[in-house]
């Protein structure tokens, strides 16, 4: 690890949440494609893809979660809100959320945001901040919602911890079913793979990544010692945050082929962590500075 590695290991807090932003467009001022965005105390903080820090992206107080919707504008939820960021770092919207602190976060292409707080349910906001009330309630009366991912079928995947198993919902809240895994996870994450079809899940607690096909065969995994948080490009690429591997590969945040090839260690081992698709169409999906 060079010296500039472990400086940027020294800025990360503990819980700190790591976010991997992919653009299309390179704009000054703007997030670039392979940016990563760390919040830190007081922001978040803006590095290359291979770790050098860029400066200040936007400024925060308190974290849980981080999404991105289509056009690249970041999401950053906290006990009491959720504040969107255009992709140059302007405030644009702040959400208030009522209840339990939340768990995690979920942004539909639409700028739909989805939100649960660790029981049964998944609650909407639209993408103006309004409450939009309840969206799915789980059939089992002690599952553990968690994370969320949209996969390229346009479902919504929700990680139930307590049950082991990873629920389908419809765009319209219907309940599709689940992958059933039969033991019980625990700190589970998900990652869509938009390009080739795939739901990859983790388990801290045996360390394991599983790639899921839609309809919950599975296509391989990798292992490792803790690995908690788990992210996809818009090229197939995963990125594991993990402890020491298996084969004593060191911790870190590790990139990694659609075929599992490692693609090298990014940096030290950080907190949970997302990573955006491609901007979509064209001018109507410009910076929201624009509008």
């Amino acid at each position: 690890m060079t010296t500039a590695q472990r400086g940027i290991g020294r800025r990360l807090a503990w819980q700190s949440l790591l976010l991997i932003v992919l653009a299309t467009h390179a704009e000054a001022g703007t997030l670039n494609a392979g940016d990563i965005l760390i919040p830190i105390v007081g922001g978040i903080e803006r590095f290359s893809n291979a770790g050098v820090d860029l400066g200040r992206f936007a400024t925060v107080e308190t974290f849980r979660d981080i999404a991105i919707d289509a056009k690249q504008n970041v999401y950053v939820l906290s006990d009491q809100q959720i504040q969107k960021f255009s992709h140059s770092g302007a405030l644009r919207l702040t959400t208030p959320i009522y209840g339990p602190p939340p768990a995690r976060l979920a942004v539909g292409n639409d700028g739909t945001m989805y939100v649960t707080f660790g029981g049964r349910e998944i609650f909407r906001f639209s993408a103006s901040g309004e409450a939009l009330g309840l969206f799915y309630m789980a059939a089992r009366t002690n599952a553990f919602l968690t994370a969320m991912v949209f996969g390229s079928d346009g479902n919504l995947y929700a990680a139930d911890e307590e049950g082991g198993r990873v629920l389908r919902v419809s765009p319209t809240g219907g309940d599709l079913g689940f992958l059933l895994f039969e033991s019980h996870f625990g700190g589970m994450d998900l990652a869509a793979d938009l390009r080739f079809g795939a739901i990859y899940v983790s388990n801290a607690e045996i360390g394991g990544v599983f790639k899921l096909s839609l309809d919950g065969s599975v296509l391989g995994g990798l292992g490792f010692h803790q690995c908690c948080k788990l992210a996809v490009d818009s090229e197939g690429n995963l990125y594991a945050s993990h402890g020491l591997g298996f084969d004593g590969d060191p911790a870190g945040l590790e990139k990694f082929a659609p075929d599992g090839t490692s693609l090298g260690v990014i940096m030290p081992q950080v907190g949970q962590f997302g990573v955006v698709p491609e901007r979509r169409g064209g001018p109507q999906n410009q910076d929201d500075d624009e509008q």
